[in-house]
């Protein structure tokens, strides 16, 4: 993977990716708390390229990680034309989608007790967090968008 480093933005450099063919917009989640936390949408805002706020906040509405997972799902598919799966590796098999760009997930680096996201592409490529923390475990759960329309 290829990355030329541009001009600043959200505390973060924008990233040009030269196998994408175009520039992935960071944005930061707006509430880092624990219960009402937005890093998924602050993630789904950055590889779709759209102001966070145009994505509801689904976390506010549950803290119940597979009603969460549906009505974001249900979202991508319905504004985005994406159906979001979300996968389970282990540190191995997890190399088979080194090259997609995706939202990974693990424990948070602020509270080990607490899932954080981050856009994923083989490594970290933007952590929506203001301090860029990061995980303190390698990342085994991965929301992947497979387009509705393939042509």
């Amino acid at each position: 993977m290829t990355l030329v480093i541009t001009e600043a933005l959200c505390g973060i450099s924008l990233v040009y990716y030269q196998n994408r063919g175009g520039i992935m917009i960071p944005v930061c989640q707006t509430n880092t708390s624990d219960t009402i936390g937005d890093c998924v949408r602050a993630c789904i805002a950055s590889i779709f390229e759209f102001e966070i706020e145009v994505m509801p906040n689904f976390w506010e509405q549950t803290q119940d990680g597979l009603k969460f997972t549906q009505l974001v799902s249900a979202w991508v598919t319905e504004h985005l034309g994406y159906v979001l799966v979300s996968v389970n590796f282990d540190e191995d098999l997890s190399k088979i989608i080194e090259d997609v760009l995706c939202i990974a997930v693990a424990k948070s680096t602020v509270d080990s007790d607490v899932q954080h996201a981050v856009v994923w592409q083989g490594g970290i490529v933007h952590d929506p967090h203001p301090e860029k923390l990061g995980f303190i475990e390698e990342p085994t759960v991965f929301m992947l968008f497979i387009p509705l329309n393939v042509r």
